[in-house]
């Protein structure tokens, strides 16, 4: 068997994780299941791992095992291997094979069970375009709100009030205002109205603030 065999990438460093699955092999078919990784270093906690996503040192980390690689011809994904009806390779001491593989290098499996090779890596690049054209309007309305808000803290908010109504004979103009919380101009805004309400009708009236 010789084809390409894709990884799924799992963080920035593009450790990726995927298998290798051999149906044409006999006795039994083997599947392979580990992870790709560009720049290979040994962490002591996650084991093998990748520190810088470019090729600065490639290697593939795989487990091997051998059994049946479709139990119940059910479809899997490319990138897992199912062992329900597998069993793991050991190496010469039993304990689990584990193989590490660089860019040409062969290994033989135990058993005469062939070798596997890692031919090449071919280099790809993962491209993210993203085109959003009501940023603009959204950005719009958040500095309009934003100018909301800061009005509503900084403008004092008043009523005024004015009633006119007649009384012997005359017309009386009365001017109350109303302020939320301590307005100390208030009286003069009531004052200055009354006074231009008197002069346009030449009358007198009365002004009030609360």
């Amino acid at each position: 068997m010789h084809e390409a065999t894709p990884f799924l990438p799992q963080d920035a460093n593009y450790k990726s994780v995927g298998a290798v699955k051999v149906s044409a092999a006999s006795p039994k078919q083997l599947g392979f299941f580990g992870f790709f990784l560009p720049s290979e270093y040994l962490d002591k906690n996650a084991g093998p791992s990748s520190f810088f996503p470019d090729l600065k040192n490639p290697a593939l980390a795989l487990g091997a095992y051998e059994g049946e690689l479709y139990p119940q011809g059910l479809p899997q994904s490319v990138y897992t291997l199912s062992t329900e009806k597998m069993t793991q390779l050991k190496d010469a001491t039993g304990q689990p094979l584990r193989l590490l593989l660089k860019p040409g290098q062969s290994i033989a499996l135990p058993g005469g069970r062939g070798s596997i090779t890692l031919d090449a890596v071919q280099r790809w690049a993962g491209l993210s375009i993203r085109y959003d054209p009501g940023k603009q309007l959204a950005l719009i309305g958040a500095i309009a709100a934003l100018a909301g808000l800061i009005a509503s803290l900084v403008i004092r908010r008043r009523r005024v009030f004015v009633r006119v109504k007649a009384s012997a004979g005359r017309t009386v103009v009365s001017v109350g205002g109303l302020a939320k919380g301590e307005d100390p101009g208030l009286g003069v805004v009531v004052q200055d109205l009354l006074s231009a309400i008197a002069q346009r009708s030449g009358t007198k009236g009365s002004g009030t603030k609360t």
